[in-house]
């Protein structure tokens, strides 16, 4: 059985953020903003070769826009990305790099993760129709304050606020959940079990390939990719010449559907 490591979707920030959201305290969360980073040398480990990584959206990405997906369910419109590659020459990696997902409902979400950044944004920042959250980064950590889970402040519209206190899981909670599917694939025989359960693997994984393959592109043009053993299609941005970027889409099937870590 061959599983993505999305271990970040059992975070003890990212639990408590999504408990709140699905609670309705700040309503139905239309703007998603998420960072990783800071001003700091890349480390001269395989990370910081994109050969290697995929590229700095492959890394950190892979982790953040899962959750992205996990919050917002919604059908993808289309994804665009960009590299900004200006200081680290020692590194193949983009030292900058942008990521903003749009939904059919209007809704979007971005994801930054850069060594350029002087002044870090907030981990999250999330707005819904009756409230907000802020996930700032817990300064008892630096310098690598992504080691510790950020402090989320869930703000009201009539002015109050107030911080959030961590809802964490068991330990393993990951390896509980993949023992569990590999459990109900074995009893039943079906495919389609395995795939409902991590599907947030493969919508995560064609999202995060779009926008680190527009970032590098000047151009892309949507073409259809498929899957027959899986039954499932989507389609897949590609590099081409003289195609315009505006028309990049990429769009789950309608089989897939994010299902919500426990």
């Amino acid at each position: 059985m061959l599983v993505v490591y999305q271990n970040r979707r059992f975070d003890d920030d990212f639990v408590t953020l999504r408990q709140i959201i699905c609670s309705g305290e700040i309503g139905d969360v239309y703007h998603y903003d998420s960072f990783v980073g800071g001003y700091s040398r890349p480390c001269d480990y395989w990370h910081s070769n994109a050969e290697v990584s995929g590229g700095a959206i492959f890394d950190w990405g892979s982790h953040f826009l899962d959750q992205i997906l996990n919050i917002i369910p919604d059908d993808v419109a289309h994804v665009s990305g960009q590299n900004h590659k200006r200081v680290w020459t020692h590194a193949t990696n983009a030292d900058h790099a942008h990521v903003t997902v749009t939904f059919t409902t209007g809704k979007q979400a971005t994801f930054v993760h850069s060594d350029l950044a002087a002044a870090r944004k907030p981990k999250f920042y999330i707005l819904g129709t009756e409230g907000a959250i802020i996930g700032d980064w817990d300064p008892a950590g630096e310098p690598a304050v992504a080691d510790l889970p950020a402090i989320l402040t869930v703000h009201h519209i009539d002015g109050t606020s107030r911080v959030a206190p961590l809802q964490p899981l068991a330990p393993h909670e990951f390896h509980r959940s993949i023992v569990e599917v590999h459990q109900q694939r074995n009893s039943n025989g079906s495919k389609r079990i395995a795939i409902s359960q991590c599907c947030g693997n493969y919508a995560s994984g064609r999202a995060i390939g779009s926008a680190q393959r527009h970032a590098c592109c000047a151009s892309a043009s949507a073409v259809i990719a498929s899957d027959g053993e899986l039954g499932l299609s989507w389609r897949w941005l590609c590099c081409q010449p003289r195609a315009r970027p505006s028309r990049a889409r990429i769009a789950r099937s309608t089989f897939v559907r994010c299902r919500q870590p426990r």
